[in-house]
């Protein structure tokens, strides 16, 4: 199986134009034994479409999109139809637009919904995007217990855990915890779910800085109420198992 292994902010990804079988994608992934990465994405082709695409988790458990992949699969396709000026790309959760500006791209992921779930006598802000996201506002990122918060949601759910910080109306600060991979240096729609949550709260501005340990990212709002994640991926090597 021939690869390509691309980040943006510490979200890594195994791109394949190939079949997988599920089974294999957790030793595919390995950090010691395999590529090491959080996600594989096969790609296949379409006449509607630039690309179809599957998103599968570092455990081999099927994720319905991702932001932060589907702008590394953007820069793939880019590499080779140089003339491009923009792509459309179908995930399991929708299609998507992708464009192009200088050296950033960005892709809308859609509108997303807002879920309010209890669980064990809890409200959690809930918002879905193809997934669910389980978002809690703190004060202060650095001092909380984000261990221990992921550990109280995963008694009951497999839902993304994230937290936020409001730094001021165009920036926050995240971490977040996904299912099949754990705690993430980033990931782009828990960026977007989290500034839709706190937009439509009246916290954040349209266009906001979203702050993880592996980087930041853009996430702007339309007037329909449609989230865009921009972002820079990069090509790290091409491979062959």
């Amino acid at each position: 199986m021939k690869f390509f292994k691309f980040i943006l902010n510490g979200n890594t990804f195994l791109l394949t134009p190939y079949e997988i079988k599920q089974y294999l994608i957790s030793e595919y992934c390995k950090d010691s034994y395999g590529a090491s990465a959080d996600s594989l994405i096969t790609m296949s082709q379409s006449e509607e479409y630039d690309a179809v695409i599957k998103v599968y988790n570092k455990d081999g458990s099927l994720s319905l999109v991702s932001g932060n992949g589907l702008l590394c699969v953007g820069e793939f396709l880019k590499m080779i139809r140089t003339n491009s000026k923009g792509f459309i790309i179908k995930s399991d959760y929708l299609s998507h637009d992708l464009t192009f500006e200088k050296d950033l791209s960005e892709v809308k992921l859609g509108k997303p919904k807002k879920v309010n779930q209890i669980e064990k006598n809890h409200l959690f802000n809930i918002i879905n995007l193809g997934n669910n996201h389980i978002i809690r506002i703190v004060e202060n990122i650095d001092k909380t217990d984000f261990e221990g918060f992921v550990k109280e949601v995963r008694k009951d759910s497999e839902d993304n855990v994230v937290i936020v910080e409001i730094v001021n109306a165009s920036k926050i600060r995240l971490k977040v915890d996904k299912h099949g991979i754990g705690e993430m240096l980033s990931c782009g729609s828990s960026a977007a779910s989290a500034v839709y949550f706190l937009y439509n709260e009246g916290l954040l501005d349209s266009s906001v800085e979203c702050e993880f340990t592996g980087g930041s990212s853009i996430v702007r709002i339309d007037a329909l109420d449609n989230v865009y994640l921009k972002g820079k991926p990069k090509l790290v090597f091409k491979g062959e198992f």
